[in-house]
């Protein structure tokens, strides 16, 4: 990582590191230019830390900071060295080289209204980290250098994609003054939307952003020049380590899959530290084929509509374009044949589950495969990638939830080998009871050693199903969570649930939060259409294949 000090005018960002400012930095390196020489940028980079896992911290300090350095600052004719000397040009072949050498360069600069700002939020960055604290000159202030670099980025002669605003508010006391900061938060959240509009997806609110990037005034870091992360340590949201982690993870993961970390921060945080590759920066692809089954079941109390997402299955990836469906035994053919004759062509439901059943289907799909330019520019993939997962799912009798007793017991011991669970819920016909069994559940993996922080190990895909019903569809445009004739997006899907009070109180309690991924389906066509065409039914069984596979070592 690079730290450049280009506040040239109030320079002091070397205090930070005890490196000495005694030789050439920015300004000189400047002057070199302007007098026609070959400014040595590399020989002015102070090596400044090295941590133990092999990264390093440089620093190009603002300048030789001896008696002439006002002097020689204000020498500098910033508009000269552009029209006539074509500093910008130079100061390409920097960025360039930096890009080369370095993962990461932050450039420290005061605003963007000065020839000096403009330079380091303009032409330089790929990223504009926008400080600002709570109050009217500072929100506006902040806002409008944001909307100044935009313009200024537009008019370069060089090939640059549009700088990306991530908008910070600092040292806010949320501790004493709750309540204001709150109000706070809010008016940032309205006044920065334009600037989240550009990377954050569509359903994620400007204000969920706002809270998990806020850097909280502590006291102790007003005095002196210490650097927080040297030696606070702990997970309390209230340390400014705390969100100083959350952004650099945002930025880490160049502002992708913000849904993500407003779902999941720790997990948004994690992938961050193991999946970075700065040769690549997006995640590592999955592999194209995975080996053995993934043991998925199925969970929900009596005609939830278990039976019929399952063999919806099928229907769907016959029509998914690059998709297949294939049984791996004689029993899988035979469920593939009745999915296929009942819902497509008698196009009725299939009968109840009265017995615990297996299926063992091999699943291929041909996915979207997003490089991290496609997700800056928020643009459809250009390519695809194949991948091929196998499956192994319990359908269970809904009554075996309810009433202990041999075919629970039987269930239960089916369920501790399982790496998924799949759990349905009935926007229409009721859901109490189901959940009565986890305790049992939690009792029988506790004495196997495999509880996590106390809680089940699984993942779960919670799965509204009958979305096709009229009442249940109206319901959701009407709350603003899915557009006429639409499903609920997998972004909202918490939301609507949350609204709908559909999330059994037990879910959070016994399973572990990031773990658990919402999802809207409906077997027979969503948003009261009548398409008659399966609607978000693969999804939820894709991504339990995804997880339990990427938490096996």
């Amino acid at each position: 990582m690079l730290c450049v000090d280009w506040d040239l005018e109030a320079p002091g960002l070397h205090q930070y590191f005890t490196a000495a400012a005694d030789g050439p930095g920015v300004v000189e390196l400047i002057h070199a230019f302007a007098n026609g020489e070959s400014p040595d940028w590399d020989g002015a980079e102070i090596s400044v830390e090295e941590t133990a896992g092999g990264g390093s911290l440089s620093l190009v300090p603002a300048g030789r900071l001896d008696d002439g350095y006002p002097e020689r600052v204000q020498r500098l004719d910033w508009e000269a060295l552009y029209r006539e000397d074509d500093l910008g040009s130079h100061l390409e072949d920097v960025r360039d080289r930096w890009a080369e050498r370095y993962d990461f360069v932050l450039l420290d600069s005061r605003t963007g209204v000065t020839d000096i700002g403009g330079i380091c939020t303009a032409q330089l960055p790929d990223l504009l980290a926008l400080c600002f604290v709570a109050n009217r000159q500072s929100l506006d202030g902040a806002a409008d250098v944001a909307r100044r670099a935009s313009i200024a980025r537009n008019a370069l002669p060089y090939e640059r994609f549009r700088v990306l605003t991530l908008p910070l508010l600092a040292r806010l006391d949320s501790r004493e003054e709750y309540h204001l900061a709150a109000r706070w938060q809010a008016s940032a959240a309205e006044a920065m939307q334009e600037f989240y509009d550009q990377w954050v997806p569509t359903g994620v609110g400007a204000l969920s952003l706002i809270e998990q990037t806020t850097v909280p005034h502590v006291p102790v870091w007003s005095f002196g020049e210490e650097i927080p992360a040297r030696t606070e340590r702990g997970s309390n949201p209230q340390l400014v380590t705390y969100t100083f982690e959350t952004i650099a993870a945002l930025v880490a993961r160049h502002l992708t899959n913000a849904d993500e970390l407003v779902r999941s921060r720790d997990e948004y945080v994690r992938v961050a530290r193991q999946g970075y590759d700065p040769a690549r920066p997006e995640p590592p692809s999955d592999p194209p084929a995975w080996s053995d089954d993934v043991r998925i079941a199925m969970w929900g109390p009596p005609r939830s509509g278990k039976t019929t997402l399952l063999n919806s299955l099928a229907l769907a990836m016959r029509a998914e374009p690059g998709g297949s469906i294939t049984a791996v035994d004689e029993s899988a053919l035979d469920f593939i044949v009745s999915a296929e004759r009942d819902l497509a062509g008698a196009r009725q439901f299939p009968a109840a589950t009265a017995v615990s059943s297996r299926v063992r289907l091999q699943v291929d799909r041909s996915i979207p495969d997003p490089t991290w330019l496609d997700r800056l520019l928020r643009r459809p993939p250009r390519r695809r990638r194949p991948v091929q997962f196998r499956i192994d799912v319990l359908d269970p009798p809904g009554e075996a939830f309810l009433v202990a007793g041999s075919a629970q017991t039987e269930v239960l011991n089916s369920l501790v080998e399982a790496d998924g669970l799949l759990l349905t819920i009935d926007p229409v016909g009721g859901n109490a009871g189901y959940e009565e069994f986890l305790p049992r559940l939690k009792l029988m993996m506790g004495e196997r050693g495999r509880l996590i922080e106390g809680r089940l190990p699984y993942y779960v895909a919670v799965c509204v199903t009958k979305f096709d019903e009229p009442l249940v569809a109206a319901e959701a445009v009407q709350r603003g969570l899915a557009e006429r004739g639409e499903i609920v997006p997998d972004q909202l899907a918490e939301r609507y649930m949350e609204s709908a009070g559909l999330i059994p109180y037990a879910l959070k309690s016994y399973f572990l939060p990031d773990r658990i991924r919402y999802f809207v389906t409906s077997a027979v066509g969503g948003g009261n259409t009548g398409s008659g065409q399966p609607r978000n039914v693969v999804e939820p069984f894709f991504w339990l294949a995804q997880q339990t596979r990427r938490s096996q070592p």
